[in-house]
């Protein structure tokens, strides 16, 4: 099915900017789009879910080398996992951010932070009062038996301290 692949590689070539459909056998259709260095692959149809076997062949002939497919009642996506683009670097950004924080402290893994406020100064939210001033409700969760939050350096920070005080200080 060569034209099923040339369609497919058009469709890519097109989706670089918006995403680009077609109809092939059968009334199949097909959308392409790139998200965030992904391709994905839409295939649709008015009546029915498409089958596996056009799952498959979609993603034979459109390269997908590792790729994994979710569905609904009239609908399945392929998402290549083999072409994505590798994430790019998030560079630490001024003001009230973790890595400016006196609370953080690096840890062995690059781009990771500590807080040694703990995990009941992020565990909670913010509620309005009677009075209008916010106050720090606890809301406690799990946290698969990490000791303290381990952030991003660019990382808005959350915590609060002293009721709803923020818990960001800049380091001496």
């Amino acid at each position: 099915m060569p034209a099923l692949r040339d369609t497919i590689a058009a469709l890519f070539g097109r989706a670089a900017t918006a995403p680009a459909d077609a109809t092939v056998t059968r009334g199949l259709h097909l959308r392409a789009r790139v998200v965030d260095g992904q391709r994905q692959l839409l295939l649709s149809r008015r009546d029915a879910r498409p089958s596996d076997a056009e799952v498959r062949t979609c993603a034979q002939h459109g390269d997908f080398t590792t790729y994994e497919v979710t569905g609904g009642p009239r609908w399945q996506l392929i998402t290549d996992l083999g072409h994505a683009a590798p994430p790019a670097p998030v560079a630490p950004t001024p003001g009230r951010t973790c890595g400016t924080c006196a609370h953080a402290t690096p840890t062995p893994y690059p781009n990771e932070v500590e807080c040694t406020l703990g995990w009941d100064r992020h565990d909670g939210t913010l509620r309005p009062t009677l009075t209008g001033t916010p106050a720090w409700v606890p809301v406690p969760q799990g946290h698969g038996g990490l000791p303290l939050p381990v952030l991003h350096p660019a990382h808005r920070c959350t915590a609060v301290i002293g009721g709803n005080r923020p818990g960001w200080t800049a380091r001496p």
